[in-house]
């Protein structure tokens, strides 16, 4: 391993596996599949991070684990590398990212957190099979690994089809679809209301629980600022560079941003604002 600190991320990975498979099994049980869909989300992030710096010293070690998340997340493990890293973490930094929240919605609010995973897509599927063109034409292995990664992330879904599992949707299906929305939509909560072009001023960064239940990933301005920091050092750079992120940008959890932001303060702006003392005064006196 790169770092020792990856233990961790193996152990978790195989947490969900073995979580999902046995809730699968069980005929899919909704309570179990509400802790995959935590793990999956999780394992989303160990994809997101194995792309940025690979956990293993070896590439046959790292293609097999492009496999094994691919056939995790249901997903190809290849589009972190074709579409985040390539076109967010690049056009971030020169204010020219595709994927910025704004340029879909000019708020932040609930719909355009619901909504952002699916308008991304139309901006990110042509990027990825542009980039898999690029590196099949560079190299046959290199294309027939991401056909390998293609392949396992549809395993899943076709052994539930030809099983006729429904206990499959609820157990490993609807965690996986869970676990990529809600990473997808956390790029909104990090991003939308932020200056794309600054150097600290384009990140919301979040505290609190979701850094050691999803490896750090609440400290979203140190990670641009330094892509290919393990997540596991994450921490100390947020603590260097906090004095120069604005307050603002800097929330103590993210369930508190949501609730705040996304939820109570839609409903203050509907409720009309309650007249003035001195205006209501001069309503009476009125004949």
């Amino acid at each position: 391993m790169h770092h020792p600190a990856d233990r961790l991320t193996i152990v978790y990975f195989a947490l969900h596996v073995t979580l999902a498979l046995a809730n699968w099994a069980l005929g899919g049980m909704a309570s179990l599949a509400a802790g995959s869909a935590v793990l999956a989300v999780g394992v989303a992030n160990i994809a997101h991070n194995h792309a940025h710096r690979p956990i293993w010293r070896t590439r046959a070690m790292n293609r097999g684990t492009d496999l094994a998340l691919s056939f995790a997340m249901g997903i190809p493990a290849f589009v972190f590398r074709a579409s985040h890293i390539a076109v967010h973490h690049r056009g971030l930094v020169h204010g020219t990212d595709d994927t910025h929240p704004a340029r879909f919605s000019a708020g932040n609010h609930v719909v355009g957190l619901i909504a952002h995973p699916f308008a991304v897509l139309r901006v990110v599927v042509p990027d990825i099979l542009f980039w898999c063109a690029r590196m099949a034409r560079r190299s046959r292995r290199a294309g027939v690994h991401l056909a390998a990664q293609s392949i396992a992330a549809s395993a899943v879904p076709l052994i539930a089809w030809r099983l006729g599992s429904e206990s499959a949707l609820v157990a490993w299906l609807i965690p996986q679809w869970i676990g990529v929305h809600v990473l997808l939509a956390a790029n909104y909560l990090q991003h939308a209301g932020t200056n794309g072009g600054s150097r600290f001023g384009h990140s919301r960064n979040f505290l609190g629980w979701v850094n050691p239940v999803w490896f750090n990933i609440g400290y979203h301005a140190a990670h641009h600022l330094a892509p290919r920091l393990h997540w596991s050092l994450l921490p100390g750079l947020h603590a260097r560079i906090a004095r120069d992120l604005p307050a603002r940008l800097i929330e103590p959890t993210l369930h508190g941003y949501v609730w705040r932001r996304l939820a109570v303060a839609p409903l203050r702006a509907r409720t009309p604002a309650s007249p003035a003392p001195h205006a209501r005064v001069r309503a009476r006196e009125r004949p």
